[in-house]
């Protein structure tokens, strides 16, 4: 094996077999080389036959937390109807957790109190503009939930509490959250469920009732996606689309693992069967695990696609194979959510 160039061997097997190894059977120890890690290229020669690809070195995770809420300072997101641009924020609120500055923290209070609370919905929580995108509220369920942890202002809790109750209102006959009127099945459009059901766990110390209300109305929400499992609505496109199909996994192994619900986890597993048509496999750490995608791209910054590279919603593909993994204890749903993980760093 050559490492840019150099020849390199660590492993069980001598070079002379390497045609008979299979890749997980390599234990390659490669040093960081800066702060944040470094692609390594590689190429394995058997014969006339030659592989080529690349290896992703790890730094401190750390160091990628910080250096992102760095990067969202310097560029801070503004009211707008797409919950993607709020996401930064939550780098900010776990970076202010493992490292306190006063600049940030005045920063990430203007955010709420100036623009998020005050452009997109009132001081007390209810929305202003896009109601019926209703996964930017199950995300600002999730901000709150961080900011109700960082510095226990009950504000929090009564802005959260306000769009619980407006999502649980989004609930159609069949118990799936719908958007437009109920016209759109929007359960798996980023993963409202699980944002619910989290906020709800936040609450068992200190308001059980209320936590155990919240999660039996969810019960539905959950069952329906188990009955429809990748025959999901989605936004945009009428497609077999990587995110919402993503979701759908991760919120029923989701469920499958925090209520203990075993016939969850094999509806889980299938769809992310059917998931692997739509995630990248190549030996360039930059690219595998990814999924491929082809609208936010093209719409959104002008790119032609994004079927050879990570997007942001690749991320989705990660956090299904974790909860698969956390729901069952299978090790291969865990190597694959660290080669997603890789390829989006």
């Amino acid at each position: 094996i050559r490492i840019d160039g150099e020849n390199s061997w660590i492993g069980r097997a001598q070079p002379t077999e390497i045609a008979a190894v299979a890749v997980r059977d390599f234990a390659l120890r490669l040093p960081a080389r800066n702060e944040f890690g470094n692609s390594y290229q590689f190429s394995i020669e058997c014969g006339a036959r030659t592989t080529t690809g690349s290896i992703y070195s790890w730094a401190d995770w750390t160091r990628y937390l910080l250096s992102a809420a760095s990067y969202a300072k310097s560029r801070p997101p503004r009211g707008t109807h797409v919950m993607e641009a709020y996401m930064p924020v939550l780098a900010w609120i776990a970076a202010e957790k493992i490292d306190p500055q006063p600049t940030r923290r005045a920063r990430i209070e203007s955010f709420f109190e100036e623009e998020l609370f005050n452009c997109s919905y009132t001081p007390d929580g209810e929305p202003l503009c896009f109601p019926h995108r209703i996964q930017n509220h199950a995300f600002v369920i999730d901000l709150c939930r961080e900011m109700y942890g960082l510095d226990g202002d009950l504000k929090w809790r009564r802005r959260a509490d306000r769009l619980v109750t407006y999502l649980l209102g989004c609930r159609g006959a069949d118990g799936g959250l719908y958007a437009h009127h109920g016209r759109q099945h929007y359960t798996s459009v980023i993963y409202p469920a699980r944002s619910l059901y989290e906020y709800a766990e936040s609450l068992r110390a200190d308001e059980p009732k209320r936590a155990a209300e919240i999660i039996d109305a969810l019960r539905p929400v959950f069952a329906d996606l188990l009955c429809r499992r990748d025959n999901i609505g989605t936004e945009g496109a009428p497609c077999y689309e990587d995110g919402a199909i993503a979701c759908t996994a991760q919120q029923l192994a989701f469920w499958a693992w925090k209520e203990k619900a075993p016939e969850y986890l094999p509806a889980a597993e299938a769809v992310m069967r059917g998931h692997d048509c739509v995630e990248w496999r190549g030996p360039d750490a930059t690219t595998h695990g990814a999924s491929v995608r082809f609208w936010e791209t093209f719409w959104a910054i002008g790119w032609r696609n994004c079927l050879n590279t990570p997007h942001g919603w690749s991320a989705w593909t990660g956090e299904a194979y974790y909860f698969l993994y956390l729901a069952s204890g299978k090790l291969e749903y865990w190597r694959k959510f660290l080669m997603n993980l890789t390829a989006c760093l």
